[in-house]
This record gives C-alpha cells, sequence and structure tokens, in this order.
C-alpha cells in the first residue's frame, strides 16, 4: 500500500470507508457521492457473471436488507491501494448479505476528488 502519510492515500483509505459505511448501513447516497455516474460493475459470483450501471448496482442495496439491521458483523477491509498519479486501483474484501466479497475498485481523482469509476467483484459463496 501506498505511504499512510500520503494525503491523496489518506482520501482513497476515506473513500474506502464511505464504501464499507455506505454497504453495511444501506445507505445509498453515500454510495452515490462516492462512485462516479457512469460507472460499470461487473461480477461474478454462484450466480453467474454480472454486468450493470450505478444505478442497478445502487437499486439492489436500496432494496436489500440492511446488514446493520439484521444484526450482521461489520467485516470489511482495505487491502491494498496501488496509485500512479490520478488513477488507483483499492483492493478490499467485504462480507454482504453472508456472502465474502473481494472488490477491486478503480478510483479517479478529478477536481471534485476521488472517486470510483468502475467496480470488478468476485464471490465464492
Amino acid at each position: 500500500m501506498d505511504d499512510r502519510s500520503d494525503p491523496e492515500t489518506g482520501a482513497i483509505e476515506a473513500l474506502a470507508q464511505d464504501y464499507f459505511l455506505g454497504m453495511y448501513e444501506g445507505d445509498v447516497e453515500r454510495l452515490r457521492r462516492i462512485f462516479n455516474p457512469q460507472c460499470w460493475l461487473f461480477g461474478e459470483n454462484r450466480r453467474g457473471s454480472h454486468e450493470f450501471p450505478l444505478s442497478g448496482f445502487l437499486d439492489q442495496i436500496a432494496s436489500a436488507p440492511v446488514p446493520k439491521s439484521e444484526g450482521e458483523p461489520f467485516d470489511m477491509r482495505l487491502v491494498s491501494v496501488d496509485r500512479t498519479s490520478t488513477v488507483a486501483m483499492a483492493k478490499v474484501e467485504v462480507r454482504y448479505q453472508g456472502r465474502r466479497y473481494t472488490d477491486y475498485l478503480t478510483l479517479q481523482k478529478t477536481a471534485a476528488g476521488w472517486s470510483i469509476v468502475s467496480k470488478a467483484f468476485f464471490s465464492p459463496d
């Protein structure tokens, strides 16, 4: 991971925390703030391969039981960050709806700050 004293790394860590809390608390508005509106998500889990726009992801979060309210333990962590100037890749591990996921979040920094421009995920569960 990049040097933790680097302010850009700190901003990426804060974005990851917003991602974790948005998922855990079912907070669609928090998630909307950290994703680029043009973001696409790609992934695979036991139900097959998936590809959908951000709106589909946010709809899923909005309609799903909220992990925090369901008593699911908070089990999410930032594994690594690889950054070059205004682009970065964050690898995170999350537990959501009882399933384990590894997510790769592609990040871009603009004048508005860091945002997630794509997400690729895998769940063995």
